[in-house]
């Protein structure tokens, strides 16, 4: 047997179970290829102090949660302490396939005492490697809720059955093992827009990790909310690391008097700013099912991102003395995580298009990498969905975006205010116009989308002194044509699209 292998965290493992890999973009194990679902833990063998991993419920929860027990290394570290120790990513050799339940004996597989001795070929390593699939592909499809017998109920049984087993298992804080495995330059956020019919809301939950003059390391959480009415007003509010508090289950999230909680349907925002007077309380439950993309390449780093293109949100917020209620309104979220630095040579445009009527079925999502001037364009997506499914998915050459103008109006606002001084005649607008086409295979899809205001969100460098990074958050009105799969449709709906600049 292996030497125990020393990991950062509370809990230590001799070896990998059988069948196991370890993925660099969550830091965890599962039992199949790469993928961010977390699988059931097994029994463990420990040495020294454990952080005991529970699930939270409604009630108050006696097991410490992150970061207070971070400094002994995270509940979870026993599932990765070496694959968070090291940038490299391990992918398994793909198994035949077969039904859930034990392996079946095939012919000519070899004894476990041979296995044991190969093993090592078995895995082999390489760096991480841009990846992008639904997040259900490389999950088993066995039982949700009671395994075997009667009562077993399959995921592609029932579509709502599968995207909340699908969300709960994939969406889930990866700072507590990541951040505390290697921490510099590690960034993670979940962003919502919610699409109402005479507003727009924006909310976006965020951990960065900042360097001291000393050399250590610690995760700055804010919290950024900002509504548009008639024009766009919020507030960007930075907490300290102790008013931050993850759950032992890594399924929320507490900055201050703000919480974020996955839910098996969706997701739980309460909001509470009262030195901006905002406050608000959503509920915000997907739809469609979330799809993942590992390794996105930003700049120097890497970035990985799951989205859930469609949503339906109820609730209500107040900003300055307004309150919005939101009933049945389409949503957006995205959760994303990674290292790399702001200001580096990457740009982004990114944009979420949900159509005007909540029956409509379809909706897009864009994104478009770039580097810092511009110039070059070094990856971009159009993705459709269709009702719950992706219906179609167009990459790199497949797609074309061409840009026209300069939208002829200054940002309603600048958060934080004291950066406006900073930014004023040196930071590019927003386009007036944005065109996206896309073709593959037969299917075809042509969007349009015209911004009528934005607000801009700037964060300090981290590459240059004098620098910043500045994220234009434009909402307008989208129009999308095209056929997919033989089926003609004309959308006219929202759009809410974001421009980085380095």
């Amino acid at each position: 047997m292996p030497a125990p292998a020393r990991g950062r965290g509370c809990v230590t493992r001799s070896s990998a179970p059988k069948g196991s890999r370890i993925c660099a973009a969550s830091g965890r194990r599962s039992a199949s290829t790469c993928s961010t679902v977390r699988p059931h833990p097994a029994p463990l063998r420990t040495r020294g102090p454990i952080c005991s991993p529970t699930r939270s419920s409604g009630a108050a929860s006696t097991t410490r949660s992150w970061p207070d027990c971070a400094r002994r290394g995270s509940h979870d570290a026993h599932r990765s302490s070496r694959g968070t120790g090291r940038p490299e990513q391990l992918h398994r050799l793909p198994p035949r396939s077969h039904r859930c339940g034990a392996p079946r004996p095939r012919v000519g597989r070899r004894s476990s005492a041979s296995r044991d001795r190969c093993s090592g070929r078995r895995f082999r390593s390489s760096a991480p490697r841009f990846r992008e699939y639904r997040t259900d592909h490389r999950a088993p499809r066995c039982a949700v809720g009671p395994t075997g017998g009667p009562h077993a109920v399959r995921r592609d049984a029932d579509p709502v059955v599968a995207m909340t087993a699908v969300l709960t298992n994939s969406d889930f804080l990866r700072a507590p093992v990541l951040a505390t495995a290697r921490p510099e330059g590690f960034k993670e956020w979940h962003h919502f827009v919610v699409h109402g019919p005479d507003q727009r809301l924006l909310v976006n939950f965020s951990l960065t990790d900042e360097t001291r003059s000393t050399g250590r390391s610690r995760l700055v959480p804010r919290v950024i909310v900002i509504a548009h009415d008639r024009q766009w007003s919020g507030a960007v509010e930075r907490f300290d690391t102790s008013e931050l508090d993850v759950s032992p289950d890594l399924g929320g999230l507490s900055i201050g008097g703000n919480r974020l909680t996955v839910r098996p349907d969706g997701y739980d925002v309460s909001l509470d700013l009262p030195d901006h007077g905002i406050h608000g309380a959503l509920h915000l439950r997907s739809v469609s099912r979330p799809f993942v993309v590992n390794n996105q390449p930003v700049g120097d780093g890497t970035m990985c991102w799951l989205f859930v293109p469609r949503l339906r949100a109820d609730g209500w917020v107040q900003i300055g003395g307004r309150e919005h209620r939101i009933r049945d309104a389409l949503a957006y979220h995205d959760h994303n995580w990674g290292r790399f630095r702001w200001g580096g040579d990457f740009g982004w445009t990114w944009g979420t298009l949900l159509p005007r009527d909540p029956d409509d079925p379809w909706s897009f999502v864009f994104l478009q990498m770039t580097d810092r001037a511009r110039l070059r364009c070094l990856s971009q997506a159009l993705y459709v969905w269709h009702r719950d499914e992706p219906a179609a998915i167009f990459r790199h050459a497949a797609v074309s975006t061409h840009s026209h103008g300069v939208l002829g109006r200054a940002p309603d606002c600048t958060l934080p205010p004291p950066m406006r001084l900073l930014l004023d005649g040196r930071m590019p607008g927003v386009p007036e116009r944005v065109e996206v086409n896309a073709h593959r295979a037969g299917d075809t899809v042509c969007a349009e989308f015209r911004p009528h205001s934005y607000a801009r969100l700037a964060l300090p460098s981290e590459v240059r002194l004098d620098g910043a990074t500045v994220l234009c958050e434009a909402s307008g009105t989208a129009r999308v044509t095209g056929s997919v799969r033989g089926v003609d449709f004309d959308v006219v709906g929202a759009g809410v699209f974001e421009f980085l600049h380095g």
